[in-house]
């Protein structure tokens, strides 16, 4: 068995690189599925305090029939960290 350094090396990059990118896109997919918050607003007038409560849409949320399809990416994101370097080192290791 025969390693190509440039081969490992692009195999290093390639998990390092999604390692790092792994985190904005889970968060960024979180906010695609989160349809808003709640916020709570408290005025202060003299002795009277009065709490408000308010919801704020997502202006990027996905609606809920797409919300599962979505959360799928990261899954599947996953799987070409794992799969692509898992081939590359088969075919090394195979010779071919």
């Amino acid at each position: 068995m025969e390693a190509n350094i440039k081969e490992i090396i692009f195999l290093f990059l390639f998990v390092i690189i999604g390692i790092v990118l792994l985190s904005p896109i889970v968060s960024f997919i979180g906010n695609l599925t989160n349809p808003g918050t709640y916020t709570t607003y408290t005025t202060v007038s003299g002795t009277v305090t009065e709490t408000t409560s308010s919801f704020v849409p997502n202006p990027y949320y996905v609606g809920s029939n797409n919300t599962v399809l979505i959360s799928l990416v990261p899954i599947f994101y996953i799987l070409i960290i794992i799969g692509v370097p898992a081939i590359l080192i088969y075919k090394m290791y195979k010779g071919e």
